[in-house]
């Protein structure tokens, strides 16, 4: 029997002088961070 793991990532940027949030990305937690930065517009 095969064991696997589930799970999610949540990224978050928030504009402190704002306080609100710009951005949030949940992934798969099998996904690489490195994915997140196609998405992000800094």
């Amino acid at each position: 029997m095969e064991v696997r793991k589930k799970g999610i990532k949540v990224h978050m940027l928030i504009d402190a002088l704002r306080d609100v949030r710009k951005f949030i990305k949940v992934m798969a937690a099998k996904v690489h961070d490195g994915k997140l930065l196609n998405d992000l517009i800094l």
